[in-house]
Protein backbone atom coordinates (compact mmCIF):
# COMPACT_ATOMS: atom_id res chain seq x y z
CA UNK A 1 0.00 0.00 0.00
CA UNK A 2 2.71 2.40 0.90
CA UNK A 3 4.65 1.64 -2.52
CA UNK A 4 1.12 2.24 -4.35
CA UNK A 5 0.79 6.03 -2.65
CA UNK A 6 4.68 6.84 -2.85
CA UNK A 7 4.07 5.57 -6.90
CA UNK A 8 1.14 8.16 -6.62
CA UNK A 9 2.65 10.96 -5.45
CA UNK A 10 5.53 10.49 -7.67
CA UNK A 11 3.29 10.30 -11.16
CA UNK A 12 2.44 14.50 -10.74
CA UNK A 13 5.91 15.49 -9.84
CA UNK A 14 7.48 13.29 -13.16
CA UNK A 15 4.60 15.46 -15.26
CA UNK A 16 5.75 18.63 -13.22
CA UNK A 17 9.81 17.98 -14.56
CA UNK A 18 8.54 16.93 -17.82
CA UNK A 19 10.99 19.28 -20.65
CA UNK A 20 9.16 22.21 -22.02
CA UNK A 21 8.90 22.06 -25.92
CA UNK A 22 11.19 23.71 -27.55
CA UNK A 23 10.52 27.46 -29.12
CA UNK A 24 9.15 27.48 -32.33
CA UNK A 25 11.80 28.68 -34.44
CA UNK A 26 12.41 32.02 -35.79
CA UNK A 27 9.86 32.88 -38.25
CA UNK A 28 11.86 33.22 -42.25
CA UNK A 29 11.30 36.67 -43.46
CA UNK A 30 9.00 35.82 -46.48
CA UNK A 31 11.00 36.64 -49.65
CA UNK A 32 10.07 39.66 -51.95
CA UNK A 33 9.26 40.47 -55.16
CA UNK A 34 9.69 43.06 -56.83
CA UNK A 35 7.49 45.05 -59.70
CA UNK A 36 8.07 47.98 -61.67
CA UNK A 37 5.39 50.45 -61.30
CA UNK A 38 5.12 52.64 -63.62
CA UNK A 39 3.45 56.47 -63.11
CA UNK A 40 0.34 56.85 -65.55
CA UNK A 41 1.27 59.09 -68.14
CA UNK A 42 5.20 58.46 -68.02
CA UNK A 43 7.61 57.69 -70.50
CA UNK A 44 10.30 57.28 -67.89
CA UNK A 45 10.88 53.74 -66.87
CA UNK A 46 9.36 53.21 -63.19
CA UNK A 47 10.98 52.59 -60.01
CA UNK A 48 10.98 48.85 -58.45
CA UNK A 49 8.41 48.37 -55.34
CA UNK A 50 9.07 45.36 -53.70
CA UNK A 51 6.11 43.42 -51.03
CA UNK A 52 5.36 40.00 -49.83
CA UNK A 53 3.40 37.43 -52.04
CA UNK A 54 0.18 38.30 -49.70
CA UNK A 55 1.09 41.91 -50.05
CA UNK A 56 0.55 41.64 -53.83
CA UNK A 57 -2.22 39.79 -53.46
CA UNK A 58 -3.63 41.93 -51.51
CA UNK A 59 -2.85 45.23 -53.86
CA UNK A 60 -3.76 42.46 -57.01
CA UNK A 61 -7.40 42.58 -55.10
CA UNK A 62 -8.15 45.63 -54.42
CA UNK A 63 -7.17 47.12 -57.70
CA UNK A 64 -9.78 44.51 -59.40
CA UNK A 65 -12.67 45.23 -57.09
CA UNK A 66 -11.91 49.10 -57.93
CA UNK A 67 -11.86 48.35 -61.88
CA UNK A 68 -15.20 46.36 -61.60
CA UNK A 69 -16.67 49.29 -59.38
CA UNK A 70 -15.38 51.62 -62.44
CA UNK A 71 -17.16 49.52 -64.91
CA UNK A 72 -20.36 48.46 -63.71
CA UNK A 73 -20.93 52.75 -63.06
CA UNK A 74 -19.71 52.87 -66.28
CA UNK A 75 -22.98 50.40 -67.96
CA UNK A 76 -25.04 51.60 -65.47
CA UNK A 77 -24.70 55.42 -67.23
CA UNK A 78 -24.77 54.01 -70.23
CA UNK A 79 -27.79 52.52 -69.52
CA UNK A 80 -29.82 54.87 -68.41
CA UNK A 81 -30.02 54.29 -65.33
Amino acid sequence: MIFAVSLALAAPAAVQQAPAPAASPTPVAEKKICRREIPLGSMMPGKPVCRTKAEWRAIDTANGDAAHDALSRRNTQLNGR
